[in-house]
Formats: C-alpha cells, structure tokens, sequence
C-alpha cells in the first residue's frame, strides 16, 4: 500500500528509471518494513520544476501509505535523498519530500478497502 511518486526535471534513460524506481521501492518497502509486493513507485519526468527561483535539477517526492511510524520518517527521508542524489545526480538540498499516514478505511486496492 505505500506509494512513491518521483517528480524531477532531471532527464534519465528508460534504464536508469528502472533501476531508479527498483531502488527507491526497496527503500520504501524496508523502511517501512512492509512487502514489497504491496509497494508502487512512480517516476514523472518534467521540464517545467523551478526551486529557489532556478531551473537546476530538482526533485519532488510524495509518499503515502497507511502507517509511517515517527522514528522511521527520518530513516526514509535520509534514504530516499540519498537515493536521488546517487541516481539523480541532484543536490539533496533540492529534493523535497512530503509524507502522508493515510487511515486504513481511505486506502483501497481492488474492489476494497484496508480498513
């Protein structure tokens, strides 16, 4: 149920997205310490991304999930920077991250919900 969208102005491959988008569902799956088979990870690319009034690489991260235990959000958070800054070839002080805990009975996968 975690899900991970990636929105960057930094062009990669279709190779390095992949290898990108199995990297960063590791981390969320691990840090999160839930199946990785329940983990979406999404990855758009965008031309038009301006932080601190300049177009330099930059990344937005959104995670969501039912559950982010408070001692893990800085574990992620390190993780994922470090994840962007590696693959990305960005600065982690242009990467943002926003964390949603989203309840049971707002999460749904098939025709159900988690709560």
């Amino acid at each position: 149920m975690p899900y991970l969208l990636i929105r960057t102005n930094r062009q990669i491959s279709e190779a390095e997205q992949s290898s990108l988008l199995a990297e960063a569902s590791q981390i969320v799956a691990t840090s999160l310490a839930k199946p990785e088979k329940y983990v979406m990870v999404g990855y758009e690319p965008t031309s038009a991304l301006v932080f601190d009034s300049k177009p330099d690489p930059a990344v937005f991260l959104d995670l969501r999930s039912i559950g982010i235990p408070e001692p893990a959000r800085k574990t992620i958070a390190g993780a994922l920077a470090k994840c962007m800054v590696e693959r990305l070839d960005v600065s982690a002080d242009r990467v943002y991250l926003v964390m949603t805990d989203v309840p049971a009975k707002h999460w749904g996968q098939g025709e159900t919900t988690f709560g």
